[in-house]
């Protein structure tokens, strides 16, 4: 029975995945209070998993991580500045780690490994085809920007209404297909392929793009395949060369705004750490910390290093980067590649739903 309700909240795990930031719009939209069906789902399957998460021998991986979330929790205590905002993160945080757990726990089986596996590849093939769907139906999302999201203009956002949360998704899926691909060419892999990489041109987010070209990288190295990193290289370049643009900055991969938008958000993040350099300022009290209202494009830091100093300290910065360490030899290297490159421009590593993506791929690529 456990088995079964195990299984159906991995497959509604998986969908929550795919519909992204939608349901969370319908539900706001009845109750004036949003809520992540994503996170619901999590915090179900891990307290239907309870003893799972509190078993013993653990690996060193998820000893690491309970430490880190400790830290987070001590921090968050102890900050003055802490409020609703930041605790409903760390709650959510808590939630992905006791998924992450449980999921790695009971995901032993080849059957568990294959489900999983091909239902993430079907994850970031569907959100290509909505994000096409989007951007043929739906381009201009400027009027979000009255609700708090960020005002994109003829890029492709798909169902997380942010290009770079959607190109990354995207871009994990295109490497778990070429992964296939240098196993043997089919057409199918090779059409999916091509869709993918139409979406993630027409997202005209360069830290995807970026991400897509470190995954490749380390995929073709392992492979010993070097000249297909140079063709997806090529092959980057001549699309963006030829991909249709409309008028607007967003579209422009030379535009400045973001650069320095983004180095002036880490220098703000780094000076709060000389602050408050041994446990931050709490686990995402950032936004609030700022004052003014919270929106939805605010994630705090957008770079992952500047994010875990300033949340946790330099104790917490220690212990999560020896986590990222674990987790390079555990999860699939090249999608790791490609989720610490994006990190380092929009926190990729605390989003929801690329947590619970590599956390699905951990169980199917890690050593135990």
């Amino acid at each position: 029975m456990k088995k079964k309700i195990n299984n159906a909240l991995l497959l509604l795990i998986l969908l929550a995945i795919i519909f992204g930031q939608l349901p969370r719009l319908y539900i706001e939209y009845y109750i004036g209070f949003p809520v992540h069906i994503l996170d619901a789902l999590v915090a179900i399957f891990a307290l239907v998993n309870l003893p799972a998460i509190f078993g013993k021998r653990k690996t060193r991986l998820f000893r690491v991580w309970f430490v880190f979330l400790g830290i987070a929790w001590i921090g968050f205590a102890a900050s003055p500045h802490s409020g609703v905002f930041g605790f409903l993160h760390l709650l959510r945080f808590t939630a992905y780690t006791g998924f992450a757990a449980a999921v790695f726990k009971i995901g032993k089986s080849i059957s568990i490994k294959k489900f999983i596996y091909d239902g993430l590849t079907a994850v970031s093939a569907f959100v290509a085809v909505l994000g096409l769907i989007q951007y043929r139906l739906l381009p201009d999302l400027r009027d979000l920007q009255y609700i708090g999201w960020d005002d994109h203009h003829f890029r492709l956002a798909s169902t997380y209404l942010d290009p770079a949360f959607a190109g990354i998704i995207i871009v994990f899926g295109m490497l778990l297909v070429a992964e296939k691909l240098t196993r043997g060419f089919r057409w199918k892999w090779g059409i999916i392929l091509a869709f993918e990489f139409v979406a993630l041109l027409l997202t005209f987010s360069r830290s995807s793009m970026l991400a897509l070209a470190a995954g490749t990288f380390v995929l073709t190295w392992q492979r010993g395949l070097a000249k297909y990193f140079i063709y997806t290289v090529l092959a980057l370049v001549a699309g963006l060369a030829i991909v249709p643009k409309q008028t607007g900055e967003g579209v422009n991969l030379f535009r400045t705004y973001s650069v320095t938008a983004k180095i002036d958000n880490t220098k703000e993040a780094l000076g709060i750490v000389r602050e408050n350099s041994f446990l931050g300022v709490g686990f995402n009290n950032l936004c609030a910390l700022r004052g003014g209202e919270i929106s939805n494009s605010c994630s705090g830091a957008d770079n992952v290093f500047a994010f875990a100093a300033a949340t946790t300290g330099l104790v917490g910065l220690v212990v999560f980067v020896y986590l990222l360490y674990l987790f390079s030899g555990a999860i699939n290297t090249p999608i790791f590649a490609a989720l610490l490159v994006h990190a380092q421009f929009t926190n990729t590593f605390f989003y929801n739903f690329a947590m619970a993506y590599f956390i699905l791929l951990l169980v199917v690529h890690a050593k135990r």
